[in-house]
């Protein structure tokens, strides 16, 4: 649900920085609190575009019936289409492409809630594709590529025993987890959301409270729990 930008470094090496989607505020950000609006915001933000006028009567109607807007939201996000986009945003991110048939199992995994996004995320992270485009096929600089990719920056001195695990598929898939999944790597992530779901910068309590949520609840969750805030619904 968001990008980074990889720009060549002085020394030939990918950085990264943050940025949120290009197609992304200004367009979904409406200041009104309506169910249609809801909806709106919605489909903007997890499948990237405008409902059609059908999509957005029968959500609408389930919401003034009384449907949760969770489950709406849900619905939206698990369905073939949303599941695809996940995805899709995490080659845009990771591979800067968009994701080819073989990305099929993982569209499904998400859709059946058996895969997270961030197991996604480690298996690009560490395929041979990400290795060999942004580790130039070397250890140290594939580190650098993950630590600006998960974390937004350069490696420090602790990164030092990553570059032994880049052997292998295998290896550097253990290697991504552990930075995905360490304190700095989740708050790194829950920062993001806040930026591309809530548009505005997280507050420290926060930031530790969807990061913690991410160490069990995956993704997903998170994003799904702030679509379905009543500060998603108002917007404002």
């Amino acid at each position: 649900m968001f990008l980074f930008s990889r720009q060549s470094g002085t020394n030939g090496t990918s950085q990264h920085r943050f940025r949120p989607r290009l197609e992304t505020l200004e367009d979904r950000w409406v200041p009104a609190a309506t169910n249609m609006d809801f909806v709106i915001g919605v489909y903007n933000t997890v499948l990237h575009r405008t409902a059609s006028s059908g999509e957005i009567a029968g959500a609408v109607n389930a919401l003034n019936g009384g449907a949760d807007r969770a489950v709406v939201a849900n619905g939206i996000m698990m369905s073939a289409e949303g599941a695809a986009n996940q995805v899709n945003d995490l080659y845009l991110e990771l591979l800067l492409r968009p994701a080819d048939p073989g990305a099929a199992p993982f569209t499904a995994g998400v859709q059946a809630g058996t895969l997270k996004l961030q197991d996604i995320r480690a298996a690009l992270l560490a395929s041979d594709e990400y290795f060999s485009r942004f580790g130039e096929n070397q250890p140290s600089l594939w580190v650098a590529a993950i630590y600006a990719d998960v974390l937004g920056r350069t490696p420090d001195s602790g990164s030092s025993g990553f570059a032994g695990l880049a052997g292998s598929v295998a290896d550097r898939t253990n290697a991504a987890n552990l930075l995905i999944n360490s304190q700095e790597g989740r708050n790194a992530q829950a920062t993001v959301y806040y930026t591309t779901v809530l548009n505005r910068a997280g507050d420290a309590g926060g930031i530790a409270a969807q990061a913690a949520g991410l160490s069990t609840l995956g993704e997903q969750t998170i994003v799904l729990s702030m679509l379905a805030s009543q500060e998603f619904f108002v917007r404002g």
